[in-house]
């Protein structure tokens, strides 16, 4: 499936200026839908912050909001309910975390239409596997498939296209957001084939870990806080109204370093075996594992969109500290299972080991 690049239509000078003459130095009553979830949390924390009124809009199923914000609590898939609760408060503007698909889109135009700020959590997934260049800017064609997460990358990419038909033909000020792999303590550390975090524990004992061919592909990490930053300094940025932007850091960085950081941090250097990857996929489809192919091959994103309107911006949080504050709540929360818990991991190895030992 091909979907077509992210592009404005034609839109007047007027529909701009109609944006632009709000007073941002006054505090505004902002909305967060998902201000409970991985980012969505540092974002409301952030904009509470610099001073602004916040409310939640959660289910309420996990994870605490912010001290300070005040929590709406229901279902965005009871449409009625959730457009219902959102246009009673008048929200000043409002950042959607957890817009999946074309449906909730409608919905949050239905619910915020009047806002005079909107940004959509969209994601470098809408990009695809599929790039015609690094590294890859916002006018790359979409071609949002891939073989573990397509329904998550086509959804996004339709919301996409509905919120900018939406700012085209009805002056809906939104801005897209499309952040990279953003870790946290509430998401853990992933690997390069997936999100068993079983892999810090096997790198604590010393054992060592499966990596993707030849471990090396190229990607981008964002430290949670960052992201909330960055979405909480694009509120009120109007010349940002109609436009997407990756929210990724500037430089890649390949697997084996990534993985190689995480060694440095708990002290302990393991081996990193590389496996075929449609050795992987076979293992993907008698699901022994949850992969992620999207990591299995390079990808590196432009921020030169990003620090053009957001000059100001630039992360903090280094992967190396990063990842000791993801530790260091996973070990309080007995959040990292035991390697052996699975063993999945182990008879690889041990099949890998078999196979060179019939060759030598």
């Amino acid at each position: 499936m091909v979907i077509c690049i992210r592009s404005l239509k034609e839109v007047s000078v007027d529909s701009i200026l109609w944006h632009s003459n709000l007073n941002w130095e006054l505090w505004l009553k902002v909305c967060v839908v998902g201000g409970n979830g991985n980012i969505g949390y540092h974002v409301a924390d952030q904009l509470l912050r610099m001073g602004h009124q916040v409310y939640c809009f959660n289910r309420s199923l996990s994870g605490n909001i912010p001290d300070g914000a005040n929590l709406i609590k229901g279902s965005r898939h009871n449409r009625e309910e959730f457009e219902y609760l959102i246009r009673k408060e008048c929200f000043d503007a409002a950042i959607d975390m957890i817009c999946f698909n074309r449906e909730d889109a409608l919905s949050s135009i239905r619910a915020f239409r009047g806002v005079s700020h909107f940004i959509n959590c969209s994601s470098v997934a809408t990009y695809g596997r599929e790039f015609d260049f690094f590294p890859t800017k916002e006018n790359c064609p979409l071609r949002p498939w891939t073989d573990y997460n397509q329904h998550y990358a086509i959804g996004k990419a339709q919301a996409d296209e509905v919120f900018l038909d939406a700012y085209c033909t009805e002056r809906f000020p939104v801005t897209l957001m499309m952040p990279t792999i953003t870790y946290g303590p509430k998401m853990g550390l992933f690997r390069q084939i997936g999100n068993d975090l079983s892999w810090i524990d096997r790198v604590r004992k010393g054992k060592p870990i499966v990596v993707a061919g030849d471990g090396v592909s190229l990607h981008q990490f964002m430290y949670v806080e960052d992201a909330g930053r960055a979405f909480s300094l694009m509120l009120g940025e109007m010349n940002a109204v109609g436009e997407a932007y990756n929210l990724v850091p500037e430089q890649a960085i390949s697997w084996e370093v990534y993985h190689k950081t995480l060694m440095q941090v708990v002290g302990r250097d393991v081996e990193m075996v590389g496996v075929p990857t449609k050795v992987l996929k076979k293992m993907q489809s008698t699901n022994l594992f949850q992969p992620s192919d999207i990591f299995w091959q390079n990808s590196f994103f432009s921020c030169e969109k990003l620090k053009s309107v957001l000059p100001q911006f630039k992360p903090r949080i280094t992967l190396e500290a990063g990842m000791q504050l993801v530790l260091e709540v996973l070990d309080r929360e007995n959040g990292i299972p035991t390697a052996e818990l699975d063993g999945w991991e182990d008879r690889v190895l041990d099949d890998i080991k078999k196979a060179k030992s019939l060759h030598t």
